[in-house]
Formats: C-alpha cells, sequence, structure tokens
C-alpha cells in the first residue's frame, strides 16, 4: 500500500464528498483544487464585500488591499481543504499521520503532524519544492503581485485565480488564472543536495503542435476559460489556442509587459537584442522578418515582471536603447502582455543541466530538445568540473521554450543522476 496514492475521495468545490477513480494523489486535489463555475461563484461571492471595502480606500491602495485579500482567500481554502481530507481519512480508520498521506508537506509542529491543522491561520501551508516562507510582496512600481521564489525550487505551486473588478469604472489589473499545461519539474542540482521530491502532479510531455503539420485542436477547457473571460477566438486562426494566449487578451494596457523594438538590423542576432537588456527577466521573444513594406526588422519583448518594462521604457525615453552602437526605436506594445504567471517566478529562459561528463552530450540534448519542441537557441555554454558537465541552454523565451525543455526532460529522461534547474537571466542583472 503507497499512503501518498491512497483513497479516491475527493471534495467538489461545495464541499461535498464525492468519488473518483482518476488515481490522483490527494497532495494534488489540496494544491491544485479543480476551479470549476461552481467554485468562481463561489470565490465571486467571497470577494464582493472584500472589493465593496477596497471602493472605501484611497485607489493607489486598492490593487494591493484586493491582491492581499484574494491571497488570504488562497491560504484559509488550501488550509480548510486539507483539514477536510484529514477528518475524512481519519473516519475510514486509514490515518497513519499527516506525513504518510501528504509527503511533501512540511509538517511543523507534533499537532500537524497528528492532523491538526488550524483553518483560521493566514499562515500558508509549506510544501517541500516550493518558495519557503513566501508572503505576497508587491513591487513599488508595479500593480502585479508576486510571490517571492527560488531559482532551485523543483515543482510548481498552486495558482491563484485573479478577479478583474471594477473599482469606480476602471479594471483593477489582476492577473487572470492560467490554464498552460507546461510546468516543469525541475530536480536539485548537486552542489545543493540531492533530497528527491515526490511528485504529486501527473503529467506527460506532448511535443510542440509547431513541428507536426496537423493544425493543433483547441482544448474544451481553454474554450472555455475564452467564454469565462469573455476572449473570443477567431475562427481563421491557425496557431494554437492555449491558455496563455486567452491569458495575454485579457491584460490591460496598465499592466502591459510587452515592448516593441523597431528598426532592428536583420543581420543582428538574438544574442544582439538580449545583450542590450539588463533591467529583467524576459519571459516571451518574437520576431518579425523584414517584407517589401518594411527593410528591417521588430521585435517584441516580453518581461517577466511589469517594473523591467517600465525601466527598459525609461531608458529608452532618456538614454536610448543601442545595438551595436546603433539606436533603436522602443514602445510599449500594442498587443498588451502579462508578464510570468504568480507561483512561476523562479523559471527564467536560462535551462541548466548537470550531470557525469562521460553520460552527457550536449549536441545530443540540443538535437532531442529540437525533435520535441520548436525554438530558437540563443547561446549554449558548456563546461566541466571534478568530472560533472555543466550547460547552459539560453532559450529566447520560457513559454514554451525553456518551460517545456524541463517538462521534456522531467518525462523523458534516460541519463542517469542528471540533474536540471532554471539559473539567472543576463538580462535581469538590474531586475528579476
Amino acid at each position: 500500500m503507497e499512503f501518498k496514492n491512497w483513497a479516491e475521495e475527493r471534495f467538489d468545490d461545495l464541499g461535498i464528498l464525492r468519488f473518483s477513480n482518476d488515481g490522483r494523489p490527494l497532495e494534488y486535489a489540496v494544491r491544485e483544487p479543480i476551479k470549476s463555475k461552481n467554485w468562481r461563484l463561489i470565490r465571486w461571492m467571497k470577494m464582493a464585500p472584500i472589493i465593496t471595502k477596497a471602493n472605501s480606500l484611497p485607489e493607489s491602495r486598492r490593487v494591493e488591499f484586493l491582491a492581499k485579500e484574494e491571497y488570504l482567500l488562497d491560504v484559509q481554502e488550501e488550509r480548510t481543504a486539507l483539514a477536510m481530507y484529514i477528518s475524512e481519512i481519519k473516519m475510514t480508520k486509514n490515518w497513519y499521520g499527516t506525513r504518510a498521506h501528504f509527503p511533501n508537506l512540511i509538517i511543523d509542529s507534533e499537532a500537524m503532524e497528528n492532523g491538526d491543522i488550524s483553518i483560521t491561520s493566514t499562515e500558508p501551508l509549506r510544501w517541500l519544492g516550493s518558495q519557503q516562507g513566501a508572503g505576497l510582496q508587491i513591487s513599488d512600481n508595479s500593480s502585479n503581485p508576486q510571490h517571492s521564489a527560488s531559482t532551485t525550487t523543483t515543482t510548481t505551486n498552486t495558482e491563484s485565480s485573479r478577479h478583474a473588478s471594477s473599482v469606480n469604472g476602471s479594471t483593477l489589473g489582476s492577473e487572470p488564472p492560467s490554464n498552460d499545461d507546461d510546468d516543469d519539474f525541475s530536480t536539485t542540482p548537486r552542489p545543493q543536495g540531492s533530497r528527491a521530491m515526490v511528485l504529486y502532479r501527473s503529467q506527460g510531455f506532448r511535443p510542440s503542435f509547431a513541428l507536426q503539420n496537423d493544425r493543433p485542436p483547441t482544448d474544451p477547457e481553454v474554450e472555455q476559460l475564452a467564454l469565462d473571460n469573455g476572449v473570443e477566438i477567431e475562427p481563421n486562426y491557425e496557431g494554437e489556442v492555449t491558455g496563455a494566449h486567452i491569458r495575454d487578451r485579457t491584460c490591460p494596457p496598465r499592466m502591459n509587459t510587452a515592448v516593441y523594438i523597431k528598426n532592428v538590423d536583420p543581420l543582428w542576432t538574438s544574442e544582439d537584442i538580449f545583450n542590450c537588456v539588463h533591467e529583467g527577466g524576459i519571459y516571451k521573444y518574437s520576431r518579425q522578418e523584414p517584407n517589401e513594406n518594411y527593410p528591417t526588422c521588430a521585435v517584441t519583448l516580453t518581461f517577466k515582471h511589469r517594473q523591467a518594462a517600465v525601466s527598459f521604457l525609461h531608458r529608452a525615453r532618456h538614454e536610448g536603447i543601442y545595438i551595436h552602437d546603433q539606436k533603436v526605436d522602443v514602445v510599449p506594445s500594442i498587443n498588451p502582455c502579462w508578464g510570468i504567471e504568480v507561483g512561476k517566478e523562479y523559471q527564467t529562459r536560462v535551462l541548466e543541466v548537470e550531470g557525469r561528463a562521460k553520460l552527457v552530450d550536449a549536441d545530443a540534448l540540443e538535437a532531442k530538445f529540437h525533435s520535441n519542441i520548436r525554438f530558437t537557441l540563443v547561446k549554449r555554454q558548456q563546461w566541466i568540473e571534478d568530472g560533472y558537465k555543466t550547460i547552459h541552454f539560453h532559450f529566447e523565451s520560457i513559454l514554451a521554450q525553456s518551460r517545456a525543455a524541463a517538462v521534456y526532460l522531467h518525462k523523458e529522461n534516460r541519463i542517469r543522476g542528471l540533474r536540471w534547474q532554471f539559473v539567472e537571466d543576463p538580462c535581469a542583472v538590474d531586475g528579476n
């Protein structure tokens, strides 16, 4: 009997016990609850009085207040879910202690090990592989709430649904839920310990649709997400419609993290572009090649965080942005984009892979990436120390590139002892 996968009990969004044969561990249900229409309705009912109170506050404090209150709701709901599961397990007389049934939960007291979970505490539950001691942080010049996170974490965190709330006729910059399925499962690097993570999420790797000839189908859940957020999917759109696509369509201009760089020389590489950035990490990168009407290229950079985009635009206005001593024009993108999702801030576009030198071939590994993921590598660095080879793959984007590569390694890697993690983006010298 494997305790971490014990029991099929699940509570629905109304708190009523139901049964399922999906085989997911209980941790999955606690950390990633099913967010159906009923869940969203209940959450909205909980948020209604909070939004009313926010209306009475000065405008400068409203976004931070709402972010904090919703964060506390997430904490309360997670604790309540855990307490309900423990109660049900005890009722069935199959109780073996909190640690046995929830192996990733960090137990900080004997009472907690015995299943005594406070549902009134405002302290978030702590899980192995998640950010430790994380609290809600509000950046000085951005309304986008961020959780602190380490670049050596080993799994994804529960994502809180964000409400777009109307206060005095203007939409607050609150982030919509992400429905992407390319979360990473990086491993802890050798120099920083070898404690293995017990994964609570089962997920298969899917090769990029961009490498296939078939038009990608639209996931029914994504269609529902679009409907819930009032986003119309163009019937003639030939690309893949994902949760990230819908998410960006809900971004208000004042929360935009994307900048548009014009007059880019066609001979310049993506590395040339990234070398002119030091304000913060890059989330997405796209490039428009010249045509008969436009002899130069254009590049869209989406930063991980709003503040980095603001700083980059400020430097462009007051000092100018230069690439190979040539000034380029930089303006906010007319297609607003959110930055990186809350809880995934530790991810970067640079993936470090490490293993025994005699077992790791950088060329072969890159070829495997190319056969499953569509990307253009900015550059690759590698070195050998104490018999271990370390490789840094610099991708152009986190979304669908470095993140997808981490998922591929988790699901498809056959190299014994291989480890991987996200490391600092060189563009984040002055930011994050």
